[in-house]
């Protein structure tokens, strides 16, 4: 009997959908706590450095500029499904 069949191999598929759809709503749902800056277009297109300079010159919030990134992380990971396979990967 293998170790590993099809049964196993679904179970364990629809176990880590499920976890990813349910992190997935998670993050979704404590990003509509923060409301959207209208800079954060701007915020993203900004070089690292200049962003930390904004922050320690408190222009721009360090919150304002992770919910930037990840708004738009969730909006790239509904179409390319990046977010979970990379983090997959990155386990080894």
């Amino acid at each position: 009997m293998p170790l590993f069949g099809p049964s196993q191999f679904t179970s364990a598929r629809e176990t880590k959908l499920s976890q990813r759809r349910s992190a997935l709503s998670r993050a979704s749902k404590a990003l509509t706590a923060i409301p959207e800056h209208p800079k954060e277009n701007l915020i993203l297109s900004t070089p690292a450095q200049e962003l930390t300079q904004k922050i320690r010159d408190k222009e721009w919030t360090s919150l304002m500029v992770v919910a930037a990134f990840a708004r738009r992380c969730l909006a790239t990971q509904e179409d390319l499904n990046c977010l979970t396979e990379g983090i997959a990967l990155g386990r080894g």
